[in-house]
């Protein structure tokens, strides 16, 4: 069966394929250079919103839509020099249910 995949849940999944990678924290310059599939990303967006530009054309832009993302995922934001350092929770990586 293939997977419909929404921009928020696609965009979702990638953030914890980078947290992962990155011991759970992440930048908005850590997506740009290391997110997967990028023209499917556009795609989705194009698609959901309607919308002439992309998704991370602009850096605040970027920002709004990855803090929603990992907000629904259960994880924050800090600035930390004058940058958004997102942080998601180990438990989104593990295996087992947490009790």
């Amino acid at each position: 069966m293939i997977r419909k995949w929404t921009f928020d849940d696609y965009l979702g999944s990638q953030l914890k394929s980078l947290a992962f990678v990155k011991m759970g924290e992440f930048s908005s310059t850590d997506v740009k250079d290391r997110v997967q599939d990028q023209p499917l990303l556009r795609k989705l967006y194009k698609k959901e919103y309607k919308a002439i530009w992309d998704w991370d054309s602009y850096n605040d832009r970027m920002n709004s839509h990855i803090y929603r993302v990992v907000q629904q995922l259960g994880g924050d934001r800090e600035k930390v020099n004058n940058r958004w350092v997102y942080k998601l929770s180990p438990a989104l990586f593990s295996v087992h249910s947490i009790k």
